[in-house]
């Protein structure tokens, strides 16, 4: 494939900046090499006073929007800050977008990715998650880290092929009615949360099974919780939960449960954790 003088010059602005900052999967030889790449993968350790990045904020370059063949692009730095050029929405053949927990600016043009399967970024201090995230229909897996955000938005429930979705570390306060229509969600992570209490709707995941709740403001585990039945593992560690509904015996599927050990279980409690430990559930620290 010969190239033009201009596909030239992006390529080789392109090359400049992929040598810089070493990322594997796009140095290649020659532009028709270039242009099938497939996956980008760049762990920048790059210091935050680098001359690329004043005020600790990193700019991807336009020219990544010329790489239609990307199908991953995977980008972690140090920097404080990754801002993410509207050229992303060119790439209409991306599954995989990965930014770590770096704090990325994510432009109205993601939402464009009709063929996005599996988000990761960090929120920094924006008070709400962007707006294009709710619109990425083909997505199964998202995380985000976010040490602002208090309340998830109703829209999650736009996400209906979502199977995992991690929001530990965040300080969300409650979970939208809505977290109920994400019928796919096998596996849910609300660590760290000060979610207080489980939505009603909560209880139609009824694929679930993998449920973080360690660290969360939740006092009690609702009855409900045996709706559940393909729950392998729970996490209730470092939460203030000192009694177990007796309905988690009628989980068949539980194979490994977390306790807090800075609790002290009644009798009729321990038989609840004796009755699942028989069963071959896997009780820490029990």
């Amino acid at each position: 494939m010969k190239a033009t003088s201009a596909e030239m010059a992006w390529a080789e602005r392109l090359w400049a900046w992929a040598e810089y900052h070493e990322v594997a999967g796009i140095l290649k030889d020659t532009y028709s090499e270039l242009v099938e790449t497939e996956s980008i993968t760049c762990y920048d350790e790059l210091p935050f006073d680098e001359p690329h990045c004043p005020n600790a904020l990193l700019k991807l370059p336009p020219e990544l929007g010329c790489l239609k063949k990307l199908n991953e692009l995977r980008y972690h730095s140090l920097a404080g800050k990754i801002e993410i050029p509207i050229e992303i929405g060119l790439l209409t053949n991306l599954t995989v977008l990965d930014f770590g927990f770096s704090y990325a600016q994510l432009p109205r043009e993601l939402a464009q990715l009709d063929s996005l399967e599996y988000l990761r970024f960090g929120n920094g201090l924006l008070a709400d998650y962007p707006k294009c995230i709710w619109e990425l229909k083909a997505l199964k897996e998202l995380t985000v880290s976010s040490s602002v955000v208090t309340v998830l938005p109703s829209e999650i429930g736009n996400l209906k092929k979502l199977i995992a979705l991690d929001i530990s570390g965040s300080p969300i306060e409650f979970l939208p009615k809505e977290i109920g229509l994400l019928s796919s969600l096998t596996y849910l992570d609300l660590g760290n949360t000060n979610i207080k209490e489980l939505p009603r709707e909560f209880f139609s995941l009824s694929q679930l099974s993998f449920l973080n709740l360690g660290g969360s403001n939740l006092e009690q585990l609702p009855n409900e919780i045996e709706i559940l039945d393909r729950l392998s593992e729970l996490k209730l560690s470092f939460t203030e939960i000192t009694r177990l509904p007796e309905t988690i015996i009628n989980l068949h599927s539980l194979r490994h449960l977390e306790l807090s050990e800075h609790h002290e279980y009644s009798c009729d409690q321990e038989d609840i954790l004796a009755k699942l430990k028989e069963r071959g559930c896997e009780i820490m620290p029990y």
